[in-house]
């Protein structure tokens, strides 16, 4: 906005607001000299011009918020999956690429290993997920104690399976990356060693890491891997009444020839001479 000042009874200008208050800073003009903005014929000292000029101002917009960076997750994500990372790549672009990258038909089977895998690949990144795991696998273990290790172990709780998760995520970091081998060569042992009071006694001592147990009598163990107890499922109502009618129809079938051949053979038995006569 242009202001003119009167300076030795004349009138000079017009000068910007901005100059002015340099002038001001300087000492070069007064706050009292009188001061009228331009097409405004009220003189006033320049101070109460500059402050109506402030005023009548409209306030800057605030800046635009700078994009977000993408997460360490998104960049590990598309890491995974071979996505070309762009520098400077923002959160909503990446969230993008995500979409894209997850509903493609052609990587359902990718996108199913990264949902396996990341834990393992990441876990600083997915803490919460790491330990709702770490809780659930405890939970797990315990309904495999009362199932296959029934025969080995009595009284089992789950905080017992808590704390021996724990004790073997420090003694052995991947045991149970092999979900056949992670019951038997180590949650066992660790049974065996941590609650030794829990083990059966004619299983005490057979418990070994890294090895699956042997059966009372030298002889090893045969059986299914632990999980497969509990995977097993109940046979169904149409299977067994299935059965039951091959089975009837077996019998019947027996029954039959039975009779066939005890009929056949009663026809074909010689009738006996009448009484009084000689056979030649």
């Amino acid at each position: 906005m242009n202001i003119y000042l009167v300076r030795d009874g004349e009138k000079v200008g017009p000068f910007s607001d901005n100059a002015l208050r340099a002038m001001l800073e300087q000492g070069e003009v007064e706050a009292d000299d009188l001061a009228c903005r331009k097409g405004d014929d009220t003189w006033e000292p320049l101070g109460v011009v500059l402050d109506k000029v402030d005023a009548a101002s409209p306030e800057p917009p605030p800046p635009a918020p700078a994009p977000e960076p993408a997460t360490a997750a998104q960049i590990a994500f598309l890491s995974y999956f071979g996505a070309d990372i762009p520098a400077g790549l923002d959160k909503e672009a990446a969230e993008k690429l995500i979409t894209q990258a997850s509903e493609d038909p052609k990587k359902a089977k990718q996108l199913a290993k990264w949902n396996v895998e990341r834990l393992q690949l990441h876990p600083e990144l997915f803490v919460v997920e790491v330990q709702a795991k770490k809780e659930n696998r405890a939970l797990f273990y315990f309904d495999l104690c009362l199932a296959v290790g029934s025969d080995y172990f009595t009284g089992v709780t789950k905080a017992h399976c808590q704390v021996l998760v724990a004790f073997l995520d420090v003694k052995f970091p991947r045991w149970d990356a092999n979900d056949a081998d992670a019951t038997e060569k180590y949650f066992f042992p660790a049974i065996s060693e941590k609650f030794p009071q829990l083990v059966n006694k004619a299983w005490k001592g057979r418990f070994h890491y890294g090895h699956s147990p042997s059966a009372p009598g030298g002889a090893k163990a045969t059986r299914k891997s632990p999980t497969s107890k509990l995977a097993q499922k109940p046979d169904s109502a149409i299977g067994a009444i299935f059965r039951g009618i091959v089975l009837g129809l077996c019998i019947l079938g027996l029954l039959f020839g039975v009779y066939y051949a005890m009929h056949r053979g009663k026809m074909q038995m010689p009738t006996p001479p009448p009484h009084g006569e000689s056979g030649q």
